[in-house]
């Protein structure tokens, strides 16, 4: 049944695998932020630990990329 289980995704993302996505895609951004998200799947669905922290740290690059959204953050990052 649809929303019975917590899903983890990205699994198999990697140092090496990440890197593999950059060459791919050509965009950093986007595997980093896959790779983030796998982690903080993987900490609430699995060890069951807080996810503020990654909260944190995005709202941090947020301020310090002086952008408004996780979105501009792809756009500033190629300036």
């Amino acid at each position: 049944m649809p929303g019975m289980l917590e899903t983890v995704l990205n699994v198999g993302l990697n140092a090496e695998t990440v890197q593999g996505l950059i060459r791919l895609t050509g965009n950093p951004r986007l595997a980093w932020d896959s790779y983030r998200r796998l982690v903080q799947g993987y900490a609430a669905a699995v060890a069951n630990l807080p996810t503020a922290p990654f909260g944190a740290l995005v709202a941090a690059e947020l301020v310090r990329a002086e952008a408004d959204n996780e979105r501009d953050l792809q756009r500033l990052s190629f300036r």
